[in-house]
This record gives C-alpha cells, sequence and structure tokens, in this order.
C-alpha cells in the first residue's frame, strides 16, 4: 500500500493524499489502517476520527479504539471500549487486567475525583486488580483525602493480609490513627511471621513513638539497624530522641542522616 511506504518514510503529505484517495471508496481497511498509522503519530484525536468511519466494527478497529484512547488517557472511555474488547476478544484476560488497571490509576490520579467515583472504582475492579499493590496504595490514598481513615485501613490490611508489600506498610503506618491500638497490633502480628524484616521493624517503631511508647520504639528501630544500617532509620531515631529531649543524641542520628543523603547525590 502506497500510503503505508510514505508513512514509513515519513512523507505525510504523499501518505494523506494516498489515504485521501483511498478514502472515497468507504472502505473499513482503510479507515483503520489511516487510524493505526495516526496513533503512530500519537495523534489520537484524529485515529478516533477515523475509527468513527468504520461501518462494522471488528477485533482490530476495537484494538485500535482502545490504543488511541489510552494514548489520549481517556481513562473513562477506555474502561467503556474494554467491554466491547471483550466481546470481541481482542485481548487476552492479563491484557484486559493490565489495560483497566492503566484506567482505574489515570482516573484516580485526577485532582477532581469524588468519593462516590472512588467507591464505584473500588466495585468495579475485580479481585485480580484489587490485589495489585499499585491499586491499593491509590485507593487507599484517595479514602484518606477524604478523610475516610477506616475505608483506607481496610483496604490494606485485607491486601497484606494475602500478599505483602513493605511501601504499602509504611504507607499503613504512616496514616494510622495515633489513637487506634489495632495498626500496632496488627504489626506485631505480621512481625511474628516476618521477624527479620527491617522495613518492618521500622514501621514498628514508628509506631510505637506516634503512640509515645519510647522505650519499645528504641528497641524496633534498633532492631531494624541491626539488620540493615539505614538512612530511615537514622531520620527516625532523631524524630524520637528529640520528643523524648535527648537532644544530642538527636544531633547525631541526624547528622548522620544528612551526611549519607548527601553521599547518595554524589554517588
Amino acid at each position: 500500500m502506497a500510503a503505508r511506504a510514505a508513512h514509513v518514510e515519513r512523507h505525510y503529505s504523499d501518505r494523506d493524499a494516498s489515504i485521501a484517495r483511498l478514502e472515497l471508496a468507504d472502505d473499513d481497511d482503510v479507515h483503520l489502517a489511516k487510524s493505526l498509522m495516526l496513533i503512530d503519530e500519537a495523534r489520537y484525536h484524529d485515529a478516533l476520527a477515523a475509527l468513527s468511519q468504520i461501518n462494522k466494527r471488528s477485533t482490530s478497529s476495537v484494538r485500535s479504539e482502545v490504543a488511541a484512547l489510552r494514548l489520549g488517557e481517556k481513562w473513562d472511555q477506555v474502561l467503556l471500549v474494554l467491554k466491547d474488547a471483550k466481546k470481541f476478544d481482542a485481548f487476552s484476560s492479563e491484557r484486559v487486567d493490565q489495560i483497566e488497571l492503566e484506567a482505574f490509576l489515570g482516573i484516580l490520579s485526577k485532582p477532581d475525583m469524588s468519593l462516590s467515583a472512588l467507591k464505584e472504582i473500588l466495585k468495579q475492579a475485580n479481585k485480580r486488580i484489587r490485589g495489585e499493590a499499585s491499586f491499593v496504595m491509590a485507593m487507599s490514598k484517595g479514602f484518606l483525602s477524604f478523610d475516610e481513615n477506616r475505608l483506607a485501613q481496610n483496604l490494606v490490611e485485607d491486601y497484606l493480609s494475602r500478599s505483602w508489600d513493605d511501601e504499602i506498610m509504611l504507607h499503613y503506618v504512616r496514616s494510622s490513627d495515633n489513637q487506634n491500638v489495632t495498626p500496632l497490633e496488627k504489626a506485631e502480628k505480621w512481625l511474628e511471621k516476618q521477624p527479620r524484616n527491617p522495613r518492618l521493624l521500622t514501621g514498628l517503631g514508628i509506631l510505637c513513638r506516634e503512640r509515645e511508647l519510647w522505650g519499645k520504639s528504641e528497641s524496633y528501630f534498633r532492631a531494624s539497624n541491626a539488620l540493615e544500617n539505614s538512612v530511615e532509620v537514622a531520620y527516625e531515631l532523631s524524630i524520637l530522641y528529640r520528643r523524648m529531649n535527648r537532644l544530642e543524641e538527636s544531633k547525631v542520628q541526624l547528622e548522620f542522616f544528612a551526611a549519607r543523603q548527601v553521599a547518595k547525590v554524589d554517588s
């Protein structure tokens, strides 16, 4: 096809002229080919316009529509078209889940997200997506932005009961209500199964510190440091010692943290 050859050579004016002549026949294959070339140019809006000219949708046209919508970050529409993609068997179930996850994360990143929309996303997401760390993290942060701490906490606890992710655990620790002892009790249960996890020990140190359990907090931080000499622990210890009015020790830990951060930047 002359249009495709011109596209490969980046002779776009010749390509467009060839496509214009072919479009007179109103052939679905021509509209599909045009959309694919426009997607290749990142012209998603024009690609969607070309696809709208197709008389009979097909597996290939639905795939192209999903690709164009993803390119334009039209996440709500992606989810709608994915329903058609399933009917056409356009993607494997694993690929559908990947695209749905991408769409949900895109929607969750919007600043105008409402609480009702958040709850609807949680309802729509299948079990596999709800088991993805990135989805759990985004949903939890979303609920916290509406002060729905209980919903956020339940979501993370459910995830960590079935799987594990240190970053999600630390997010859970840092966002927990200091008046609530449940997060501390949960974390101590997790420690029974992961006694040598330095990040979990750090998390426990934070939980105890925020509940003013100074001695337990220091013990957990020291245990974490014995397993992994971490700048993060040094920073957390500096906060603990400052609150305990052990100012000289706080200064030492903070200086250690700062020196390690500078070394990291220089390396």
